[in-house]
């Protein structure tokens, strides 16, 4: 997925790499849901997905239902 979206945004006319930005911000807010350092954690769910999203859905993580910024790691 990370790979399709780099090549996809070439297209568009924008940087490959900007796709991981977005990316990462989705993940980021998901690790802050469920209460987990964002930073690490939302570079596991970005680069290693197969992992880190069954550690959330297996795990005794608990949702919080907080307010998370809709544009990624902005205080």
């Amino acid at each position: 997925m990370i790979v399709t979206m780099s090549l996809m945004f070439p297209l568009a006319g924008l940087a490959g790499p900007a796709s991981l930005v977005g990316y990462y911000f989705i993940n980021y807010n998901i690790a802050l849901k469920f209460d987990k350092d964002p930073v690490p954690f939302g570079l596991g769910l970005t680069l290693l997905p197969m992992i880190f999203y069954p550690i959330l859905a297996f795990g005794n993580t608990k949702y919080k239902d907080i307010k998370v910024s809709p544009y990624g790691p902005v205080s």
